[in-house]
């Protein structure tokens, strides 16, 4: 699957998928089909292309409900690399497929595609926006359809395509309510434009910071922080450098989590609330790991303001399991799904939490420990993530490399309550970039090591860690 979008024609709500397959459940749909929550069902013939080239392939890359004032309300718009029975770009008017491709040109270098579909105001009335390999004219990679005419918008790239335009999506619905359209993609040869990210002026494309390489995603999503709704996108800050998820703040981009170089591609960025209290941030793909969380194809990002990913729990999810275990008098597993082991205070242990941005540096760690936990701890700074923990005294430690500590003091001191650590605080105020000599462009992991000397509890060992916190730099 390739694409997806809900359309209601008012006999109640349905899932259009698009993608490369020939069937679904078992029908012949040819890359586009509906789901009613209990059959699926074609959308006409479907689609082929049948380009020797590149064989009977039946791909839809996008789907999209728009209204284009034509008569009978909204209707499916589908795009993507097909030629039969319409090429490239087609609408659904209940029956049949009708095509609005024939404007696109075709490439000199590339296969022809449409890969992108947004609907947005740009102060002339609603349209549909559709990016990806082909020029209208000698223009190419956006176009805009108004239910009239496809026409190019701005110049991404020429006829050749030496391009692609992967996503679109906008921060509103029109420029009038100060909505701003966004294209993700490739145009290496565009000068003008030297970034993987561009936004639409209304009369040209600028660049949205300086991201090389390919982006294949963009959304809109409010992590939480009180600042609104941000754009998101997948990409790189430098070449070579691995792929990212990215947050654009206004002024520059803030790294989000670090892929696994060489193994990752993410091809779908989407908000979505999934259990009714608000909105995550949901990254599909090629994807093994994000920071030092692994990833099966699908992650979830849950903003809420924090900085950096989280891992290295004590509930028994790492190959490590926590020193604490039967016969002890703590539980197995011995701590919380969002925290370190189990301490004597607190059997789901200390949780480690980092906030604020990395550009300007306002991060800050907090560790609420348990209780009215007043004992010395340290933040533990490593350059490696270690994903199966190491055991160490009653925790495991999960931050590897080059070590280093900082902001040794006692819990609750320093401007913090009772059974928290703080760092930055009261008293040391050093940003945390120039306290562990970070460099900018770099990962860093970080543990709380603290001291919990019990008689009694668990191993004989005196010190335990939290969960850990791995932060990308930018």
């Amino acid at each position: 699957m390739r694409a997806l979008c809900v359309y209601d024609d008012g006999s109640g709500p349905l899932l259009v998928v698009g993608g490369a397959f020939d069937f679904a459940g078992g029908i012949p749909a040819n890359g586009i089909a509906t789901w009613d929550g209990t059959s699926w069902a074609p959308l006409g013939g479907g689609f082929v292309n049948r380009d020797p080239a590149w064989g009977n392939s039946r791909r839809v890359e996008a789907v999209a409900v728009y209204d284009d004032g034509l008569g009978g309300g909204p209707k499916i718009f589908a795009g993507g690399y097909f030629t039969s029975p319409v090429r490239l770009f087609a609408r659904w008017d209940g029956s049949s497929w009708t095509g609005m491709g024939d404007a696109m040109g075709t490439c000199e270098q590339f296969e022809d595609a449409v890969l992108s579909l947004k609907v947005f105001d740009d102060g002339s009335g609603a349209a549909l926006y559709a990016g990806g390999i082909f020029a209208v004219g000698p223009i190419g990679g956006v176009a805009r359809w108004n239910g009239i005419q496809l026409r190019p918008v701005g110049n991404l790239f020429d006829f050749s395509c030496f391009g692609a335009v992967f996503a679109l999506d906008a921060d509103g619905d029109s420029s009038a309510n100060g909505g701003t359209l966004y294209a993700g993609g490739v145009w290496s040869q565009n000068m003008s434009v030297p970034s993987s990210v561009a936004a639409w002026n209304g009369s040209s494309w600028q660049a949205v910071g300086s991201l090389t390489g390919l982006t294949f995603a963009l959304e809109m999503f409010d992590d939480g922080t009180g600042a609104g709704s941000a754009l998101y996108a997948d990409g790189q800050t430098q070449i070579p450098s691995p792929n990212r998820i990215l947050k654009w703040d206004g002024t520059a981009w803030q790294i989000i989590g670090t892929m696994a170089p060489g193994s990752s591609a993410v091809r779908a960025i989407y908000s979505f609330d999934d259990s009714g209290d608000g909105a995550d941030l949901w990254i599909g793909g090629v994807v093994t790991s994000i920071g030092a969380v692994p990833v099966q194809r699908l992650a979830k990002y849950t903003g809420c303001g924090g900085l950096g990913e989280n891992y290295c729990f004590g509930d028994g999810s790492l190959p490590t399991p926590c020193p604490c275990a039967p016969p002890d008098i703590v539980p197995n597993p011995s701590g919380a799904s969002d925290s370190g082991c189990a301490n004597s205070l607190n059997p789901g242990g200390a949780k480690l939490s980092a906030v604020g941005a990395t550009t300007p540096d306002t991060a800050r760690f907090v560790c609420r420990v348990g209780g009215n936990y007043a004992g010395f701890g340290f933040l533990l700074k490593g350059t490696a993530a270690d994903l199966a923990g190491v055991a160490s005294h009653d925790g495991i430690r999960c931050v590897s490399g080059a070590l280093l500590r900082v902001g040794a003091h006692n819990a609750g001191t320093y401007g913090a309550p009772l059974g928290t650590w703080t760092y930055p605080n009261n008293v040391q105020t050093l940003p945390v970039h120039a306290a562990t000599a970070q460099q900018y462009g770099q990962d860093a992991h970080y543990q709380l090591f603290y001291r919990n000397a019990v008689p009694g509890f668990c191993t004989a060992a005196t010190a335990n860690f939290s969960n850990a916190v791995s932060i990308g730099w930018q």
